[in-house]
């Protein structure tokens, strides 16, 4: 149960807080001193071909179309301190998403290797262009870690563990069926720090009968284990009102992030549960009386587990990535100052790393209970 002991002040304190971010300020920008940098992005992983979006920066007054494609960029490729080719640009991507308080389309070039990286390689990238700065990224392609053995067990609660899923679907209304999975695993580089990132997914594409199901990720239950202590985030807002009380289990997320600092001989058992984990589907096949009845379904694909070793570069990326956009900090964020982005390229912008990833499958059962009535 959470505790949580409010008084008046930190209350006051918030409402000031708020007041004072609701100021104007004037600013006043130099825009002909502006001098726009590359901006590289990328996750390489071990025997895969490397690709790097590439674009530049802008000043947030441009409303041009094509303000942040470059064109005729030279990316340059090596290995272990070794040059090895000139990537190649193959298409450019259109990239929609939402910055603070606005939608915004991107276009970059996506440039590509012929090589493949191996576990260990040190990989560089520069990227240079006419009337740009050389920018460059250095990361290390980590070892694959390895899952050793999955336990599960299916447990029946009254109520949802996880309370903020957006995805939960119509139940009975009398449970709501969970797993709990213990999963022995150990790092790929033994005697060294290194940073994973757990995830499960609903293998939809596994459905032969509905095709275009998308994949889902699964909310994960890590309360019971200390290892996921650091994926734990408050918000400011609720630290301020319950003056520091334990809020662990209020939000849960489809991906934890964590260390090997618990690892003990580079080893651990992962102790974590997931919930609603069938695929819910509605479907209008069947008729009646020449209309179609609407039917609801709950599908049992396989779930994929995904334990990811992580370069230190995505480590803090990720970290950040993975804040609920919608917790109180994060609206905090959008009235008040900017704040700074994380980024690993010298000279530039973006982040360039790299990941190597386990992965082990899960057989899930029939839907025990029967389906849901019209």
């Amino acid at each position: 149960m959470i505790q949580s002991k409010y008084s008046k002040y930190p209350l006051l304190l918030l409402a000031l807080l708020l007041l004072t971010t609701a100021c104007e300020k004037v600013i006043t920008l130099d825009t002909e001193m502006y001098v726009p940098k590359i901006v590289m992005n990328g996750i390489l992983s071990p025997d895969s071909l490397i690709e790097i979006k590439v674009s530049k920066s802008f000043l947030y007054t441009d409303t041009t179309p094509n303000r942040n494609l470059i064109e005729q960029a030279t990316l340059t490729l090596f290995v272990n301190n070794m040059e090895v080719e000139k990537l190649r640009m193959v298409r450019v991507d259109t990239i929609k998403g939402h910055d603070r308080l606005f939608d915004y389309t991107a276009l970059v070039s996506v440039y590509r290797s012929s090589v493949y990286p191996k576990a260990g390689d040190r990989v560089r990238v520069e990227a240079s262009a006419v009337g740009y700065p050389t920018a460059w990224a250095e990361t290390t392609v980590p070892t694959p870690p390895v899952i050793h053995s999955v336990d599960t067990t299916t447990f029946i609660t009254k109520r949802s563990i996880i309370k903020n899923d957006p995805h939960t679907p119509p139940t009975e209304a009398k449970a709501f069926q969970n797993m709990r999975i213990k999963m022995e695993v150990s790092g790929g580089t033994p005697n060294a720090n290194q940073h994973f990132l757990l995830q499960a997914r609903i293998m939809t594409e596994e459905i032969e009968k509905y095709p275009n199901i998308p994949t889902r990720y699964l909310y994960l239950f890590t309360d019971d284990d200390p290892i996921f202590e650091e994926s734990h985030r408050h918000s400011l807002v609720e630290d301020v009102i319950t003056e520091g009380a334990e809020l662990k289990g209020v939000r849960q997320y489809d991906a934890a992030l964590f260390s090997n600092k618990r690892f003990r001989d580079n080893r651990y058992t992962l102790d974590f549960s997931v919930s609603n984990f069938y695929c819910y589907h509605i479907t209008y096949e069947e008729q009646e009386w020449g209309l179609p009845v609407k039917k609801e379904l709950f599908l049992n694909p396989p779930i994929e587990v995904l334990f990811t070793a992580v370069s230190p570069e995505l480590y803090p990326y990720y970290k950040r990535r993975y804040d609920d956009p919608n917790s109180d900090r994060e609206s905090i964020q959008t009235i008040s100052e900017p704040e700074l982005t994380y980024s690993n390229v010298k000279n530039g912008i973006g982040v360039v790393g790299a990941i190597a990833s386990a992965k082990a499958r899960i057989k899930i059962p029939p839907y025990p209970f029967e389906e849901v009535e019209p």
